[in-house]
């Protein structure tokens, strides 16, 4: 049988595995790495394009000024050619989920859980240039490193916003998650929050599915399972609390829901982030 390999941080330290980057060695003509997966996020970045990127499915040619977005544990395969010019940053799920609680506003998890290709001009390409020089300067200061990296996925989002998304998505963007900031606990259906922003139920539907790329139940049930994991490692409420906090009918429900999307129950999943 075929083996895609998978490839994880090689770390000596704890810290080690929250953010890192690669500078590439100039391509040899003819050679890449075999296509691969990998258990933490990348950003490939371009400044000189050549060859092609494949995430998952799809195939894209690689651009000047461009940037490639690789969620975690999804397929992919560089081929650069000899004019490719450009890097990676790494970062972990541990350091999204530690900047999605200080930055509760901003979806990251939503954002970079899927992956995406941002091409770019010079001019604002430049202007995210800035932030990649000081990665480099400060790549030996963990500290200031993981704060310019926290700082280039704002930057990347809201890059994201203005050259890649209609006006409409974006407004309908902010006032679902507005709302569901609210609702959430509740687990409304769509119909509530249709009737929430005076929306037909299909056009609802049809929005959320545009601007998300996915249900309104997918996009509730993110958003419960990054607060109740951040409840679950941060602090010590019982796991019946829990439960009753996000209005389910009793802890064996909970804990089926908890295991159904993250593949192992609440309780051993706080000690294995204990240990």
């Amino acid at each position: 049988m075929f083996h895609t390999p998978n490839y994880h941080f090689t770390i000596e330290r704890q810290a080690d595995l929250l953010a890192d980057m690669d500078l590439w060695e100039p391509a040899q003509p003819g050679v890449f790495e075999k296509g691969h997966f990998h258990s933490y996020y990348e950003i490939l970045v371009f400044r000189k394009g050549g060859g092609t990127h494949q995430m998952a499915d799809e195939v894209f040619e690689v651009e000047d000024f461009s940037v490639h977005i690789l969620a975690n544990n999804k397929f992919h395969e560089l081929r650069r050619t000899t004019a490719t010019d450009g890097f990676e940053i790494i970062f972990s799920e541990v350091f999204l989920e530690q900047l999605q609680q200080f930055d509760r506003k901003t979806n990251y998890i939503q954002y970079f859980s899927e992956s995406r290709v941002l091409n770019f001009d010079r001019e604002a390409f430049e202007s995210l240039e800035i932030y990649f020089r000081e990665l480099v300067v400060h790549r030996d200061n963990k500290s200031i490193f993981c704060n310019l990296v926290s700082l280039i996925l704002l930057k990347l989002i809201s890059s994201d916003l203005n050259i890649g998304r209609s006006a409409t998505n974006v407004t309908f963007e902010k006032a679902l998650l507005s709302l569901l900031q609210t609702h959430y606990k509740e687990k409304p259906g769509a119909a509530f929050y249709a009737a929430a922003m005076n929306m037909s139920l299909n056009t609802f539907q049809r929005h959320t599915k545009s601007a998300f790329g996915k249900s309104l139940m997918e996009v509730q049930n993110e958003k419960i399972l990054q607060e109740v994991k951040f409840l679950l490692t941060k602090s010590e409420v019982p796991i019946k609390e829990i439960s009753l906090d996000f209005n389910f009918t009793d802890e064996s429900h909970f804990t089926h829901f908890f295991r159904k999307h993250i593949g192992t129950s609440p309780s051993a999943f706080r000690r294995s982030s204990m240990s």
